[in-house]
């Protein structure tokens, strides 16, 4: 049992501000109202409020009132199995962020995040959401019409929608799918008892021959073993004899040593007495004595002949300084001719730019002040015009727009709207006149102030110019006084430097004829120095020669005594070859038996850990064949329980299908029978949801040959009994949206009172037409206002109709009629 005691709503879409209250206890409450002025509102309202949805999925944001500033809140107070519920929604922050706030008795539940208040709400309901929430409670007159005017397939379509059958056909679909999957899953599912079978034979075998393979190795490891023993042996008296080889090579070794000690020995005592001979003869001449006189005539030799290379020398560097001299002195000369064309130039043009700025007018910038201000006032005339010219069109299309055109400012009919058209167009063209002839005028002194501009930004350049060619004159005369002060001074250090290399030349003239002589007496000397230094090495180095000698000579009989003693203790260790050639054969031989028992060792060990891999592959091949078994036997089980799922899940459904047309033709019966006073006594649907009616003389016809208004009360029976199928024992609540647009008073008046009929029900109207408010318990009237939005308020309560008034209507008039036309001014308030 869901009952509404409030909804708050605080800028909301069209509202600025308001709180509906409808009657609780089991009254009609109509909200009433032009269209567009938000009526709707209050059910988006209450929906975002309850399931956090909003229409067509569209943002939170977009709720808020446009304009608006401040909070965006829903706040809905009711009351659900006897417990009082408040549910907040809004926006809040800077980048109105949505908030849920639940409340139950009073106290504030912690839901968390807005995902959460979501669930809180639809557990609360019974797994309820927002789209059985209007298939149980809310009667929208769109879905009236397709209950009974739509194609077939879109009507049974609706039927399953409403009655929750939808939600049916996707789990049977789901169900259908899922059911495939497991089947395909299965069919492409590798495995079989027979293969796994296969598997546990192939791996008893490979043990089998694993054992075998080890008992190989084993015996071929014993083998090996006892081998070595003999091996060891041989190796040992291998070694012995190899020793005593080695103790004679080394011998053999030591005497030609110390023989080749003994012939360098003697080669040493002979070259010894040669160099004490050689010694003898070249030390005559090397007295200290000597040796000093030579050195001195080799240094003035040296001294002779550094001075003629300095002569020499400076002669080169003074003719090349004068050479120097000489080419700056030119390049002045050639500046200082530069620098004197260069002043006549500029003279000439300083001239130039004097004379053009005498030429230019002194009253350029009052010209174009005045022309500016002559541009701003046709400029400012122009915007007077324009503005006129937008009034009179505005007023042109206002006036051709409205029908029963009035004053705008007397609010009184016009007697002759067209003349006053008239008049305005004949203005209007008037003012375009005029703007055309401001512009063309505005224009012309725009471009009379540009050309004074840009005359007046010439006569700037121009002085400018002159300035700068003053300046230039004054640069270029400086510069061709500096350049003859340089060339001067320039040629008179040319002319010094000139002096200076003609003497140098002559020095160094005399230092080439002299150079001959000077070279040949530094020759001698170096040639004399020489060999009193040679005589003197000599006559050091004999006394050192003369030991040397002796010591080789006695060197040379000792290494003779060494070399008699080595070769007779080599051939004591000599090793006869019989005896090394036979322990190398037996070695040999004992290695390659070893080799080979060894190999057949290596072969069985691998044989062996091949077999372990191929009981270790068997294994792997038995698991996977067991796996594949498992996991097609567990699809086998799911395709099984998937298919028992779909088989229920579509049955369930058909049932529900084969049961739906009656439930609702029972419950829309007994509220036909009532809106139509008796006149129709059943409704009967039809497989595909077809609706045929039964009047009181026992006639059946189809809906499609009732008028509309008949039309529109069957599909409001229809769409009700839906409802009551939903809701179940969850509601009370019933909101019908537009329901009386196409009913004239009788009808309304005999379908409201089967709506009051309904047990245990809150009736919330959406109502646009004013004729219908008498009927109800409470009218809201929805108020509009551009500036804080519409609000709601208060309007009035029904009163009911004395028995003798209502004694007084024939039954006839309580008969469905045509299709009333909708009379839009009456819902102006």
């Amino acid at each position: 049992m869901i009952t509404i005691e409030s909804v708050e709503l605080v800028n909301v879409r069209s509202i600025g501000r308001a709180v509906v209250e409808p009657l609780v206890d089991g009254g009609v409450t109509a909200l009433n109202g032009p269209r567009g002025v938000g009526k709707s509102t209050v059910l988006i309202g209450l929906l975002y409020a309850l399931f956090g949805t909003t229409p067509d999925g569209v943002p939170a944001q977009a709720l808020r009132r446009q304009g608006s500033e401040g909070e965006v809140k829903i706040v809905v107070t009711f009351v659900h199995d006897g417990q009082r519920i408040v549910l907040e929604r809004g926006l809040k922050g800077r980048n109105d962020t949505p908030y849920a706030k639940v409340t139950l008795n009073g106290i504030e539940q912690t839901v968390g995040k807005i995902k959460a208040a979501n669930e809180w709400v639809i557990r609360r309901f019974g797994d309820l959401d927002a789209t059985g929430f209007l298939a149980a409670f809310v009667v929208r007159q769109k879905e009236l019409d397709a209950l009974v005017k739509a194609r077939a397939a879109d009507r049974r379509a609706l039927f399953e929608r409403l009655a929750g059958i939808d939600r049916m056909s996707d789990a049977v679909k789901t169900a259908r799918a899922e059911e495939t999957a497991a089947k395909t899953t299965l069919e492409h599912l590798p495995g079989s008892a027979e293969e796994a079978a296969a598997a546990r034979t192939d791996l008893q075998r490979a043990q089998e021959h694993a054992a075998t393979a080890w008992k190989d190795f084993e015996a071929a490891s014993a083998a090996v073993g006892a081998e070595d023993q003999a091996l060891a042996q041989a190796t040992e008296h291998f070694e012995d004899v190899t020793a005593r080889v080695r103790a004679h090579q080394e011998a053999a070794q030591t005497a030609q040593q110390v023989e080749h000690h003994r012939v360098l020995t003697a080669e040493r005592a002979q070259h010894a007495a040669r160099e004490v001979d050689r010694l003898t003869a070249a030390s005559a001449g090397g007295t200290a004595e000597a040796v000093h006189a030579a050195r001195a005539a080799l240094t003035q030799a040296q001294q002779a002949v550094a001075e003629n290379q300095a002569a020499r020398a400076a002669a080169r560097t003074a003719t090349a300084a004068a050479t120097a001299d000489a080419r700056r002195a030119q390049q002045a000369q050639a500046a200082a001719a530069r620098a004197r064309t260069a002043l006549t130039a500029a003279s000439a043009e300083a001239d130039k730019q004097a004379r053009l700025t005498t030429a230019v007018p002194a009253d350029l910038p009052q010209q174009l002040q005045a022309a500016n201000a002559r541009a701003g006032e046709l400029q400012e005339q122009r915007g007077v015009l324009r503005g006129e010219y937008q009034r009179l069109e505005g007023s042109i299309k206002a006036l051709s727009a409205t029908v029963d055109p009035t004053c705008p400012t007397c609010s009184t009919a016009l007697a002759d709207p067209q003349e006053l058209l008239q008049t305005l167009r004949t203005a209007l063209d008037r003012v375009r006149e005029q703007g055309v002839t401001a512009k063309a005028q505005q224009e012309q002194a725009a471009e009379r102030a540009q050309a004074l501009a840009a005359q007046i930004a010439q006569a700037q350049q121009i002085q400018q110019a002159a300035e700068f060619a003053r300046q230039q004159h004054q640069a270029a005369l400086a510069a061709a006084q500096e350049a003859e002060a340089a060339a001067d001074l320039l040629q008179a250090e040319a002319e010094a430097s000139a002096q200076d290399a003609r003497q140098a030349q002559t020095r160094a003239e005399a230092a080439v004829a002299a150079e001959g002589g000077v070279r040949t007496a530094f020759e001698a000397a170096s040639a004399r120095l020489r060999q009193a230094e040679s005589a003197a090495e000599a006559a050091a180095a004999l006394a050192q020669a003369l030991a040397t000698a002796e010591e080789a000579q006695t060197a040379a009989a000792a290494a003779v005594t060494a070399a008699e003693q080595a070769a007779a203790l080599a051939a004591a260790a000599a090793v006869p070859d019989t005896e090394r050639v036979q322990a190398q054969a037996m070695l040999t031989a004992a290695g390659q038996r070893v080799q080979e028992l060894r190999s057949a060792m290596q072969a069985a060990q691998a044989e062996h850990r091949l077999a372990e891999q191929q009981v270790k592959h068997s294994e792997m091949a038995r698991d996977q064949a067991e796996l594949r078994l498992k996991n097609r036997a567990a699809a086998a089980a799911e395709y099984e329980r998937r298919t028992a799922v779909r088989e229920a899940l579509d049955t369930f459904r058909k049932d529900r299908i084969a049961r739906l047309a009656p439930e609702v033709s029972e419950v829309a019966t007994d509220l036909i029978a009532r809106m139509t006073s008796g006149r129709y006594v059943s409704i009967e649907l039809d497989e595909e949801f077809t609706a045929a009616v039964t009047d009181d003389t026992g006639q059946t016809r189809p809906v499609t040959w009732l008028s509309g208004g008949e039309e529109s009360v069957v599909a409001f029976a229809l769409r009700v009994a839906l409802g009551e199928l939903w809701a179940g024992q969850r509601g009370g609540l019933l909101f019908l949206d537009e329901p009386f647009t196409a009913q004239d008073v009788a009808s309304r008046t005999a379908m409201m009172a089967a709506i009051r009929d309904l047990p245990n029900r809150q009736v919330i109207i959406i109502n646009h037409a004013s004729e219908a408010t008498d009927m109800v318990d409470l009218v809201l009237n929805v108020v509009p206002d551009d500036e804080t939005g519409a609000r709601i308020e208060g309007a009035s309560a029904f009163i009911e109709m004395p028995e003798a008034v209502l004694a007084g209507i024939d039954e006839d008039d309580l008969t469905p009629g045509p299709i009333a036309s909708d009379d839009r001014s009456a819902s102006i308030p």
